[in-house]
């Protein structure tokens, strides 16, 4: 049996351009997402108006009753990452939520809806436009994902869209 190594070598270079073309892409994309001092790009909205954008979610009348069953009388906890930093004051009915480094839940999770415990992830936050966001709300222990548009009317943040769903 004869192989054609002409083919061969060929084939295999332009898997090699095709490797370095799609590396250089994804590397491109994944740059595109972080401001020049590393820090995630929020969308460029200032601290306040992210804050304002993280706490109409939270406040989401759909959303609470969900946590009105799941988690009665507890305090909510924020995970610290690239979007929710450590120094934002973000209030959850009525209260300072508490900004931690993980989620327990989501390493122990539990089937069980008493032991859940009350821990909520800023997955996502994009600008769309400077008076529109999208902000991506995750809570592994109950195993439930919100997704939102949120619009500023008249200086205000308010939901224009949201669907909730089971992570």
């Amino acid at each position: 049996m004869m192989i054609n190594y002409k083919i061969f070598l060929c084939n295999r270079f332009e898997f090699g351009k095709f490797l370095f073309g799609l590396l250089f892409c994804t590397s491109v994309l994944i740059n595109s997402c972080h401001q020049k001092n590393g820090e995630f790009n929020t969308g460029f909205f200032a601290k306040e108006d992210t804050i304002a954008i993280i706490q109409t979610a939270l406040e989401d009348v759909k959303l609470d009753s969900i946590f009105q069953l799941a988690f009665p009388g507890r305090k909510l906890k924020l995970v610290r990452n690239d979007i929710v930093k450590s120094d934002y004051d973000i209030m959850f009915r009525g209260q300072h939520t508490l900004i931690v480094s993980y989620d327990s839940s989501y390493y122990y999770f539990s089937d069980d809806p008493k032991a859940a415990r009350f821990f909520g992830v800023v997955n996502l936050f994009k600008r769309i436009s400077t008076n529109q966001a999208r902000v991506v709300l995750v809570f592994y222990g109950i195993g439930v994902t919100a997704d939102f548009l949120v619009d500023r009317v008249d200086n205000k943040w308010i939901i224009s869209k949201r669907i909730i769903g089971r992570i």
